[in-house]
C-alpha cells in the first residue's frame, strides 16, 4: 500500500473531523473552529457531507486537499529559500567587488611602490652624476678661466704690437705723404687711407668702396693704359704694378698720381688681393722746375676743364693770354744762360703779380710757362671780355720798369683768345699764340685779340 505523508495541518484537521463525527452521531460540525484553514475545511466538509453523506468520499477529498496544501506549503518553502539565497548573493556581491577592488588597489600600490623605489634609485644615480658633473665642470671652468686669462694677456700683447706696427705704418705713410690702398679682388671691396681724400679734394668723411670710383676718375687719355697695367700684374705678367696718370680732382681739374702696388696670390697663383700706395706727383709733374709756375700739361688740363664748363653753361666766359718775350735771345747771348734763367724767374714773378688776387693760381686763373720764353695765362669766369684786356694792359705796364739784372728793359707781346663754341683747348691755345704773333708783327710791346681773319692770314703766309 502506498505510504502517504500528511501535512501536520491535515492530521490536525483529520482529528477534528473524527471528534466531530463521534460527538454528533456521524455528522460533522466544524463551524465552531477558530482556525482559518479549519473553517474553510469544515465548510467544505459540511457541504460534501450534506450532499453526499459519504464518509469515504469525504476522506478522499480531504486527503487530496491535504496533499494540495502540503505541495503549496512546500513550494512556498522552496521559494523562500531561493529568495533567501538570492538576497544572500545580492548582499555578498558588493563585498566581493570591494574585495576585488581592494586586491586590485593593493596590486597597483605594490607596483607603484616598485616604481617609486626604481625612481628613487634613478634619482640617487642622477644626483651622483650631477655631483660628478659639477666637479668636472668646476675643474673645466677653472681651466677655462686660466686659458682666458692667458689669451687675454696674449691678446693685449698682440694688440700692443699691432698698435705699434700700425703707428709705425701710419707714420711712415704720413711721412711719405702717400695714400694707401687695399683691394680685395674676390669681393671687389677696396680701402683708401684718409690721405686719398686730401689728394683728390674730397671731405675727410667721404667714403670709397668700389674700385670703379677710382679707375673711373682717371683721365680718358690714361685710363686704358692704367687698366692694362693692373690686369698684367693680376695675371702675374709683371713683378708689380706701377703707373703714372692723371685723375680728376673734386674741383674738376686733373692731378697727377703715381700708383704702385703688389698682388697677394693663393696656392694656385691667382691674385686674391692687391695693396699699394698713391703718390701725389702733381707738383713735380705739373710745375716748371725753374720758375715754379705751372707747366704746359697742367695748363692744358685746366683749359680743358674751362672748355667743358663753357659748353655746359651759356653764361660762362674765359680767355687765354699767350705772352712772349720780344728779345730774350739777346739776353742769353749777352749775359749767359745763368743770367737768362734768372731773368725768366723775374719775368714769372711780374706776371704772377700782374694778375688780380681773384685771378691768382689756385683760384680762377692759372699762370704757366709753356716754353723757353713763352708764358700763358688762363682767366676763368669773366664778367666781361674787357677784363682780359685790362689784365693784358697791366702786364705790359709791369714790363716798363727795368729789371735789376743788367738793368734790362724787356718788352713783351700778348695774344688774347676768347672761348668759342666747339673749340678745343689746343685750338684756343693756338689761337692765342696766333694773336701774339700778330701783336709782334704790329710792332711788339702790345696785345692783339684773335679773330678769324688772323687764321686765314697765317695760312696764307
Amino acid at each position: 500500500m502506498e505510504e502517504t505523508t500528511h501535512h501536520p495541518d491535515a492530521i490536525r484537521v483529520a482529528g477534528i473531523l473524527n471528534s466531530a463525527l463521534l460527538a454528533n452521531d456521524g455528522r460533522i460540525t466544524l463551524s465552531d473552529s477558530t482556525d482559518k484553514p479549519g473553517r474553510r475545511l469544515a465548510a467544505g466538509v459540511d457541504n460534501v457531507a450534506s450532499d453526499l453523506n459519504n464518509t469515504a468520499v469525504l476522506r478522499n477529498r480531504i486527503r487530496a486537499l491535504l496533499r494540495r496544501c502540503s505541495f503549496q506549503e512546500h513550494s512556498r518553502h522552496l521559494a523562500a529559500q531561493a529568495k533567501k539565497k538570492e538576497i544572500e548573493k545580492l548582499r555578498a556581491r558588493p563585498e566581493l567587488k570591494a574585495a576585488e577592488a581592494g586586491a586590485a588597489l593593493s596590486e597597483q600600490l605594490h607596483y607603484a611602490n616598485q616604481e617609486l623605489d626604481a625612481a628613487n634609485a634613478k634619482l640617487k644615480e642622477i644626483q651622483a652624476h650631477l655631483v660628478e658633473t659639477e666637479r668636472l665642470a668646476s675643474i673645466a671652468f677653472n681651466d677655462t678661466l686660466t686659458q682666458i686669462d692667458l689669451r687675454s694677456q696674449e691678446r693685449k700683447s698682440s694688440e700692443e704690437l699691432l698698435r705699434e706696427s700700425e703707428e709705425r705704418y701710419a707714420l711712415a705713410a704720413q711721412g711719405a705723404n702717400d695714400s694707401l690702398w687695399d683691394w680685395k679682388l674676390d669681393t671687389g671691396e677696396i680701402y683708401f687711407s684718409p690721405r686719398w681724400n686730401q689728394i683728390l679734394g674730397f671731405p675727410e668723411e667721404h667714403c670709397w668702396s668700389d674700385p670703379e670710383e677710382w679707375l673711373g676718375r682717371i683721365h680718358a687719355g690714361d685710363q686704358a693704359r692704367v687698366r692694362a697695367a693692373l690686369t698684367a700684374h693680376r695675371e702675374n705678367k709683371t713683378a708689380d704694378f706701377n703707373s703714372e696718370y692723371r685723375i680728376r680732382h673734386n674741383n674738376g681739374s686733373h692731378v697727377w698720381l703715381l700708383s704702385r702696388g703688389v698682388a697677394v696670390r693663393d696656392a694656385a697663383g691667382t691674385a686674391v688681393r692687391m695693396a699699394g700706395s698713391h703718390t701725389d706727383i702733381n707738383e713735380g709733374k705739373l710745375s716748371d722746375p725753374l720758375t715754379g709756375l705751372r707747366n704746359r700739361v697742367y695748363f692744358l688740363d685746366k683749359l680743358e676743364c674751362s672748355v667743358e664748363i663753357a659748353n655746359s653753361r651759356d653764361d660762362f666766359r674765359f680767355a687765354v693770354l699767350f705772352i712772349d718775350l720780344d728779345s730774350f735771345k739777346m739776353v742769353n747771348d749777352t749775359l749767359g744762360h745763368a743770367r737768362g734763367d734768372q731773368f725768366l724767374i723775374e719775368v714769372a714773378k711780374r706776371l704772377r703779380a700782374s694778375v688780380r688776387s681773384e685771378y691768382r693760381m689756385g683760384g680762377a686763373s692759372v699762370v704757366a710757362r709753356v716754353g723757353g720764353d713763352e708764358f700763358t695765362i688762363l682767366l676763368d669766369d669773366l664778367s666781361d671780355d674787357e677784363d682780359a684786356v685790362t689784365v693784358a694792359n697791366r702786364i705790359l705796364m709791369a714790363f716798363d720798369t727795368p729789371f735789376e739784372i743788367g738793368r734790362l728793359v724787356a718788352s713783351i707781346s700778348v695774344g688774347i683768345a676768347y672761348c668759342s663754341p666747339g673749340a678745343t683747348a689746343e685750338q684756343l691755345l693756338h689761337s692765342a699764340d696766333t694773336a701774339m704773333y700778330s701783336a709782334k708783327a704790329k710792332g711788339k710791346g702790345r696785345y692783339d685779340i684773335f679773330d678769324g681773319g688772323m687764321q686765314k692770314r697765317a695760312a696764307c703766309h
